[in-house]
């Protein structure tokens, strides 16, 4: 009885002989043509200026455009060789087009061996371009021929033309407009530092295998996936780069040549900030990745001045031992009344962001129900907020309670053992005022 290979032998160990018997056989000839490796297309940035238009595009390595123009109607194309983008489909409505001139513009993957990216551009008029290439980035710039403030020719020959946004402008020309930067993968869903968590969804792009690229892969509560040919696959606590690396180390080795990969979160689930209080939008906010505390209010958007205290507080347990929370205090008029950046603090997961109302305290901690409370008597407790907030739970170490107030610009804190309080010495218990945060940790063990 003949045995024959399975189809997925066949498929894959097959190419990888042949490939194997075609370099040899081209060494034995002398050197054979070196192959690029694949370019990832990162960002496109576009500058609008006066009667002219420039576009910025940025790769993670080398790569070399080449520029095709025709007039009717008036269009651009940029084709880059062995690079591929993350798939997005169609940049129209992320553009908000039309902008400086481009009526349209779209970016496509290119078939073949190698493939490449196309990006096509339809302007309003027509025009003329330079392009000047460096290591990682290209640069074109289009010059509208009914533009009155022409400034191409005030270039000197051979000059770099990233140096055209320094060119003086004449006396009575406009300001340009501020950049418009559009991302293909933004820089939060590439940032090195994020790590892949349980419920994060992937898309795995194989670079031409269809059958093993997955668009919405759902990491497990465990940290795990499930990929063709591999099987199970640890990448939790992985960045994208690490899992990138694992499954061209683990395809590479028995299935594919040279596997081209790239991974992606489409979807962030494992790590978020909450935002509570005087804000629009409160709730959570996923973290893709570094964000400081005015991207997270922007997040929410944006404070309600009207019915916003003096202070915002973070809240961020410590991951100590004790398991105490730690809580961080900005003066809120400080931070966006007067711009003071160094209390622009980096968030991290799973903290706590609350801007308080005038008339609010926040209870915090080990409690049923935390969250933020109106004050709406004069003579309200510690006991009747940990009351209101559904109680303490069963690893609350009542006695270690306190009180965060801030007056005169002041920060300080006022024990209460609510241990004793419950046992009957209501000498302990203490008055709330508006914007009093009450903190209770988690017992030690």
């Amino acid at each position: 009885m003949r045995h024959f290979p399975s189809r997925r032998f066949r498929r894959f160990i097959f190419p990888a002989l042949l490939s194997t018997v075609f370099a040899l056989a081209a060494g034995c000839g002398g050197p054979g043509p070196k192959v690029s490796r694949i370019s990832r297309i990162q960002a496109i940035e576009i500058e609008p200026g006066d009667g002219k238009t420039e576009i910025l595009l940025l790769s993670d390595r080398a790569f070399d455009p080449q520029l095709k123009a025709a007039s009717e109607p008036p269009r651009l194309e940029i084709r880059i060789p062995f690079a591929l983008y993350r798939d997005i489909g169609s940049l129209d409505k992320k553009l908000k087009l039309p902008l400086g001139g481009i009526k349209s513009l779209k970016v496509s993957n290119l078939r073949g061996k190698f493939g490449g990216v196309s990006i096509d551009i339809q302007t309003e008029r027509e025009f003329e371009f330079k392009s000047s290439k460096r290591s990682k980035s290209f640069v074109v710039e289009i010059l509208y021929k009914d533009s009155p403030s022409r400034v191409s020719d005030e270039s000197k020959e051979g000059e770099p033309r990233g140096k055209s946004r320094t060119a003086k402008k004449r006396p009575d020309s406009k300001p340009e407009k501020a950049k418009f930067v559009v991302p293909l993968v933004t820089s939060t869903q590439r940032e090195g530092n994020y790590t892949v968590g349980g419920k994060d969804v992937l898309s795995i792009l194989v670079f031409e295998e269809p059958d093993l690229t997955k668009r919405d892969m759902r990491v497990s509560n465990d940290g795990f996936i499930t990929f063709p040919l591999i099987g199970r696959l640890r990448v939790g606590g992985l960045t994208l780069n690490q899992i990138e690396k694992a499954l061209v180390s683990r395809l590479g080795k028995d299935f594919l040549v040279n596997p081209q990969i790239t991974v992606q979160v489409v979807e962030f689930s494992s790590k978020f900030i909450n935002v509570l209080g005087a804000v629009k939008s409160p709730g959570g906010i996923p973290l893709k990745g570094p964000i400081t505390l005015l991207e997270t209010i922007a997040k929410a958007g944006g404070v309600n001045v009207s019915q916003a205290g003096k202070n915002i507080i973070v809240f961020r347990h410590s991951g100590d031992k004790k398991k105490d929370v730690k809580h961080i205090t900005v003066n809120l008029n400080r931070l966006l009344k007067e711009g003071d950046l160094s209390l622009n603090l980096a968030l991290r997961d799973k903290d706590t962001v609350f801007i308080p109302e005038a008339d609010q305290i926040f209870v915090f901690g080990e409690v049923n129900s935390p969250g933020p409370y109106d004050l709406t008597e004069e003579n309200f407790s510690v006991v009747e907020a940990i009351s209101k907030a559904g109680g303490l739970t069963k690893l609350a170490a009542a006695n270690r309670t306190r009180i965060v107030r801030v007056e005169g610009g002041e920060e300080f804190a006022i024990e209460v053992d609510v241990e004793k309080i419950m046992e009957g010495d209501r000498s302990q218990d203490q008055f709330l005022k508006p914007g009093d945060i009450i903190v209770i940790p988690e017992v030690y063990f």
